[in-house]
């Protein structure tokens, strides 16, 4: 072997106070058993009281002898006993299993449904399914560049493949209304952003839309320039003989204003057209709401 010239088996011998421990501890570990650990000791302490007979009985070794004389063992050396072996042994085991358990296996990355890097073909299908929906529905070819529209194929990579779109019970439904709320408050959240410093303006107008008599009611502030915030159908109230005059328009706003503004500090300025009824009820709101300017 390489390197190995210079290297002779070694002639010497274990003593025999060592040897004889160390034949004991290797039966300990591979065949022992706690009910041996007495009769281990018994014998190991035996055979040292043996040897110190011989080495006191023996002529001193050389001081230049390659083989030094083992001390005494009353002296430098302490008797086993099965606490000791036990100790040691333990101890041994419980530093070579802490160094397996130590050794942190390599954690294994979660998987993502999408990829910064897909397949090209994945692609091009996608945009053939995309342009098929619109042109089979008769949408709009520029429906990709809608910012909702967007927003859903964004939301649509993080869903399982076992993903099952809901049914028009569901989106006519609990999905209408959720998206109803969701947008209110993301509206009313914009219009009292910063509203004590530019203000709030009510809007609306009445109309007849087949035969149903409506009034829409909008809302404007810094942040939000427009926002539909009702749209009031009076078919109930008129099929009943009542008529849409000042007080029935005014009970109907007031309302609408106070949820958003309940301190009455914020809106200062009211906006309809010259209608004589659309007129005097905002007269009447204006009486509420000390700092409105009302404009045709």
């Amino acid at each position: 072997i390489k390197g190995t010239q210079n290297v002779a088996a070694c002639k010497e011998e274990i003593p025999l106070i060592y040897l004889q421990r160390y034949e004991d501890l290797y039966s300990w570990q591979h065949h022992g058993k706690e009910a041996k650990a007495e009769a281990i000791v018994a014998r190991s302490n035996k055979n040292a009281a043996r040897q110190e007979k011989i080495m006191a009985s023996s002529k001193p070794l050389r001081k230049n002898s390659l083989s030094p004389t083992p001390p005494p063992l009353s002296k430098t050396s302490r008797s086993l006993t099965p606490a000791s072996i036990s100790n040691s042994t333990l101890t041994s085991s419980t530093k070579k299993g802490a160094g397996l358990w130590s050794k942190k296996s390599p954690r294994k990355k979660q998987s993502y449904l999408h990829t910064d890097h897909p397949d090209p073909q994945s692609q091009n299908r996608l945009d053939v399914s995309i342009a098929d929906f619109i042109i089979f529905n008769s949408l709009p070819f520029n429906l990709t560049r809608d910012s909702q529209f967007l927003a859903m194929i964004k939301t649509a990579r993080f869903v399982p493949v076992t993903y099952v779109p809901p049914s028009r019970k569901d989106i006519g439904g609990r999905l209408l209304i959720e998206n109803y709320n969701i947008h209110m408050t993301e509206t009313t959240s914009k219009l009292l952003q910063d509203a004590e410093l530019f203000g709030l303006t009510a809007m609306g107008d009445g109309t007849t839309i087949c035969k149903y008599p409506l009034t829409n009611v909008l809302f404007a502030g810094g942040h939000e320039h427009q926002a539909l915030i009702d749209v009031i159908d009076s078919s109930d109230h008129m099929a009943f003989g009542g008529a849409k005059d000042a007080r029935y328009i005014a009970s109907k706003i007031m309302p609408l204003m106070e949820d958003i503004d309940p301190k009455k500090e914020s809106f200062d300025m009211v906006v309809f057209d010259g209608a004589a009824n659309v007129q005097k009820a905002v007269r009447v709101i204006a009486a509420r709401f000390p700092k409105l300017i009302v404009c045709k």
